[in-house]
């Protein structure tokens, strides 16, 4: 039961860390001048997750998995000490960008858009879970966190640009507003850091190609997701048309 609530929470994790990349495209998205950047930054970022998706996988299905498994450990272990650096590098800045918003455009965005080590191995351990999950169907293992994590992206992204283009205030202390508030959810993992270390679990697991869920667990969960993404385009329609 425990493994399974670390798995929810490896998946959710995976879903902050997406709106967290596209907080940052949006705030480019939402002003004409940037939105070219805005459209290749985050065709290219999507492109590097999926090379990153892919290549995870590649390594899975080569039975590299074991041989990694140190390096890993070591990455888990300072799981607490990345997020500190990224709660104090958000808090910092976005309280600069609240208190003295600077005049020319801001590279802000960058510090929520780069993928941290533990984006990156959140993302590997899913892959690894999903691969064990549907072992002799690496293309359904391959597409469905990937589309999850993309959607998310895609659909933060653009929800923030508008939320920028109506705001009341400029956009770089909105900016700065969504930095705090991520600031506080890497906070909290700094407090519960402990629970880094007990990733290893779900990696040896990983390791054994030993399914956690069973694939109606997981079509579920994506149902879960898809309706929540619906309510959110539909909530859009509506207060446009008031």
């Amino acid at each position: 039961m425990e493994a399974k609530g670390l798995i929810i929470g490896l998946v959710f994790t995976l879903g902050v860390f997406a709106i967290k990349g596209g907080a940052g495209f949006g705030y480019l998205l939402s002003d004409k001048s940037s939105l070219r950047l805005g459209i290749v930054s985050l065709t290219l970022y999507l492109l590097f997750i999926g090379l990153i998706f892919w290549g995870t996988q590649k390594v899975a299905n080569n039975g590299l998995l074991a041989s990694s498994q140190e390096s890993f450990s070591f990455l888990a272990e300072q799981g607490m000490r990345i997020h500190f650096l990224m709660w104090a590098g958000l808090m910092a800045w976005g309280t600069y960008l609240l208190t003295r918003p600077p005049a020319r455009s801001t590279r802000a965005w960058l510090i929520l858009s780069a993928p941290c080590p533990v984006c990156l191995m959140v993302i590997v351990i899913d892959v690894y879970l999903f691969t064990s999950l549907w072992p002799k169907d690496p293309i359904r293992s391959l597409c469905l966190p990937f589309l999850f994590f993309s959607g998310m992206v895609i659909v933060t992204s653009i929800l923030t640009a508008l939320f920028f283009k109506r705001a009341d205030t400029t956009p770089k202390r909105r900016l700065g507003w969504i930095m705090v508030f991520l600031s506080a959810y890497f906070a909290t993992n700094v407090l519960t850091a402990p629970h880094f270390k007990e990733a290893k679990m779900v990696y040896e697991m990983a390791i054994r190609q030993k399914a956690l869920y069973s694939t109606q667990d997981f079509n579920i969960l994506f149902l879960f997701f898809f309706l929540f993404i619906a309510g959110i385009l539909r909530q859009r329609a509506v207060s446009r048309r008031d």
